[in-house]
């Protein structure tokens, strides 16, 4: 169930994340991004303190939108880190690193 919730926020939330990834700077987008994802793993505590499974299935959603926000913003901000002929080796390193964690 939890993993269907992280996906279906994925699946909604990519859209909206784009947009709001452009319109903040990258970095403005980095903070927002981790500020959900600290939110939804502060939230994880006292929802298994309450046992109330509905409010663990919101950490978790609200986790996915910060994991959305940070994998919009290090795409630009991994190509403006060096040269432009070697943004795909980047790219290509980031990505495996970006999906193990969510």
């Amino acid at each position: 169930m939890t993993q269907s919730v992280s996906g279906f926020v994925y699946f909604l939330g990519a859209i909206p994340g784009g947009t709001a990834g452009a319109q903040f700077r990258i970095q403005s987008a980095i903070i927002v991004g981790l500020g959900c994802l600290s939110v939804g793993a502060f939230v994880l505590y006292p929802a298994a303190e309450m046992h109330a499974f509905s409010y663990f299935l919101g950490a978790i959603a609200m986790m996915s939108c910060g994991w959305i926000l940070l994998e919009i913003a290090a795409n630009p901000f991994v190509a403006c880190l060096g040269r432009a002929e070697t943004f795909v080796c980047r790219s290509t390193w980031r990505n495996p690193s970006s999906r193990s964690a969510s």
